[in-house]
């Protein structure tokens, strides 16, 4: 390991001994041997220490905290004590790809414009099984559009530049969860652009201690909807109430009145008009949103449909798929 490495591995630990081994091994057998890893026990209980202790690998250095400090600010600790240009986000419970680092490595090196780079992910559960594939959009300007309303970045897939994620404040102390979603929204609001390489170079696990998945759940999602609201809020004004009814469409399926539809309408419409008018997109990319907000504004009829008038529900679909030939 030179003295200056280049990628900077960075992951926040916390009582997560049961895959911790699993998750260390998978970055140390990168094919990449530029890097140093930096692993932050924020003041674990269980055999997570003892774990840490028993790696000797040169590359990895400890930080331990004497009390709980939660992921992010955990994660601004190992920014300030990092020494690579790059940063490659880690979790304990997930398993990276041998080739992960070069393959993003080279893609930073290749797109200057790029400031963060993630990946698609094989899902597996608790046991290792694989249970799904995530794909991921690819295109900067899309997904400059598309992080307007859900991240679209796998947090444990990523390696951004540190300096300007340092530029833009790093994480934001004030975000328990979803810590992630708001840094690369500012990433974007400072005219920087995000993308990510469309093959799974992480294994995703999904159990009952994962933040999308456990009790923290609902708070997570508390915490994304905070930066979807000030995001849409920086091209057209919401009410916390209209903001309400277009999260129920997006996230829960739910549509509860006509009203409420017309709502979302006008004001998937009135998001699309305002970026179209401040962002300049080439065709492609301005096609691609089209046809996400159309399916967005059809999607919340079908959830109106569904909740209020159940048997049409049906009707509704064998009519798309007639009409699309699906």
């Amino acid at each position: 390991m030179t003295n200056s490495p280049t990628i900077t591995v960075l992951m926040s630990v916390y009582n997560g001994a049961k895959y911790l081994q699993e998750s260390i091994n998978s970055i140390l057998d990168q094919t990449c041997r530029d890097f140093e890893f930096i692993i932050i026990d924020d003041a674990s209980t269980d055999e997570t220490p003892d774990i840490l202790k028993s790696n000797l690998d040169p590359r990895i250095k400890v930080i331990t905290n004497t009390e709980n400090m939660g992921l992010t600010k955990s994660l601004n600790l190992g920014l300030d004590n990092a020494r690579g240009m790059y940063i490659a986000r880690m979790d304990a419970d997930d398993i990276s790809n041998k080739n992960r680092l070069k393959e993003q490595k080279e893609f930073l090196d290749l797109n200057k414009e790029i400031a963060c780079v993630g990946s698609e992910m094989i899902v597996i559960d608790s046991s290792g099984r694989q249970t799904g594939l995530k794909k991921q959009h690819s295109d900067p300007d899309l997904l400059s559009f598309l992080m307007l309303l859900k991240n679209q970045m796998i947090h444990s897939s990523v390696m951004f530049r540190r300096d300007v994620a340092i530029e833009v404040g790093g994480y934001d102390e004030s975000f328990k969860y979803a810590q992630d979603y708001d840094l690369w929204s500012r990433l974007i609001l400072n005219g920087y652009h995000i993308s990510n390489i469309t093959k799974p170079l992480i294994k995703y696990r999904l159990h009952d201690k994962s933040i999308t998945q456990g009790a923290t759940k609902d708070r997570a999602y508390a915490f994304a909807m905070t930066t979807t609201f000030k995001n849409i809020n920086n091209y057209i004004k919401l009410t916390s109430g209209d903001f309400e009814i277009l999260m129920m469409s997006l996230h829960n399926h739910r549509v509860d009145s006509i009203r409420d539809l017309k709502t979302i309408w006008i004001k998937v419409n009135q998001l699309m008009d305002a970026y179209f008018y401040n962002i300049k997109t080439s065709k492609m990319v301005t096609n691609e949103i089209k046809r996400y907000c159309n399916n967005i504004k059809y999607n919340s009829f079908k959830w109106y449909i569904k909740s209020n008038f159940a048997g049409t529900y049906h009707y509704l679909i064998l009519i798309k798929n007639i009409i699309y030939k699906k």
